[in-house]
This record gives structure tokens, C-alpha cells and sequence, in this order.
């Protein structure tokens, strides 16, 4: 075999493992360098990143450690959630509650910003939905998230005790 043969084999190797590399450990989640790979995917919300939302399991630890009896709410599904707590992993202290909770978990997946935007098929537009106020949110209640090794947020956590009190001292009656 010639050395051009070798240097083309071993090229389209080295890229091929860089690429799996970087979609570690979401799998699912591999796009190809024509697209970008994942950071052009979810830049370009071209569709989306996950599947199946394998990106919670890696906020259990972060989850199981909150103060007793913390709430959370799940923008996407609190199912996986309810999932874990059945079989374990996660605390049954920990408690869902959509209106005020202590901790809002933000699922970034594109297929859920676009059911809930106004024009569900657009792409590469700005949304105006509460999917954008959490995704241009100051980094201070931001207390954990679920990145790529290619800087693609997967799930943010943020931290919305100060403003529930606050809510809760303005509004006594709620």
C-alpha cells in the first residue's frame, strides 16, 4: 500500500475518533463536520441535540445534593426525574412543583424551544418564548449545567430561591 493510502486512511481515522471524542458521552448527539458538528447544530437550531434526555443523569449528583424537601421544576419533562426517584437514583425528598419552585432545570433541546415558539418551524431566529429569558438569564442563578466537550449547554439549573422569596413577600397571599 502506498504512503498517500496510509496518510488518507489515517486521517479519515484520526478525524472519525476526534468526532466521537467530542460527542462523548452523547452519542446520539454526533453531527458531522459538514453541519458544523454539534456546537453548528445547536448554534443554527438546525434540530435537535439530544434524544431521550440522557443529559439528566449527569445532574443527579447536583439534584440528590440540594437542601431537604428543595422543589424543582423541569421545563421539558419530569418524567426521567420521577424515573430516577422510582428506582433510586435520585432523592424522594426532592419535590416537583411547576409554579414556584426552588430550582428551575432548563432541558436545551431545540425540539422543545420550537413547540413552544411562536412560529415553530423558523430557524436561526431569535425566540421569544420563556425559552429565551432562561437561555439569555445572567449567570448568577445559574448553579449547574450539562456541557458538551464542544460548548453546547445541554441542561442549565438555576437557583430561584431569592426570587421566590421575593415573589412570595410581595404577593402574602399566594
Amino acid at each position: 500500500m502506498s504512503h498517500s493510502k496510509i496518510i488518507i486512511i489515517a486521517l479519515i481515522a484520526i478525524f472519525g475518533f476526534y468526532s466521537f471524542y467530542t460527542a462523548h458521552p452523547f452519542y446520539s448527539s454526533y453531527f458531522n463536520a459538514f453541519v458544523g458538528g454539534t456546537k453548528g447544530v445547536a448554534d443554527n437550531n438546525i434540530m435537535t441535540v439530544t434524544y431521550w434526555q440522557p443529559e439528566l443523569v449527569y445532574t443527579l449528583d447536583f439534584v440528590n445534593s440540594l437542601p431537604e424537601g428543595s422543589s424543582i421544576s423541569v421545563i421539558g419533562d419530569f418524567k426521567p426525574y420521577e424515573w430516577y426517584q422510582k428506582i433510586g437514583r435520585l432523592r424522594k425528598s426532592i419535590v416537583f412543583d411547576r409554579l414556584l419552585p426552588d430550582y428551575q432545570v432548563l432541558v436545551l433541546k431545540q425540539s422543545y424551544l420550537f413547540e413552544h415558539s411562536p412560529e415553530p418551524y423558523r430557524s436561526q431566529d431569535p425566540i421569544d418564548t420563556v425559552w429565551e429569558l432562561f437561555s439569555k438569564m445572567p449567570p448568577d442563578p445559574l448553579v449547574y449545567n450539562v456541557t458538551t466537550k464542544d460548548g453546547v449547554d445541554l441542561v442549565r439549573i438555576y437557583d430561584l430561591r431569592e426570587r421566590k422569596k421575593n415573589l412570595l413577600a410581595e404577593n402574602p397571599d399566594k
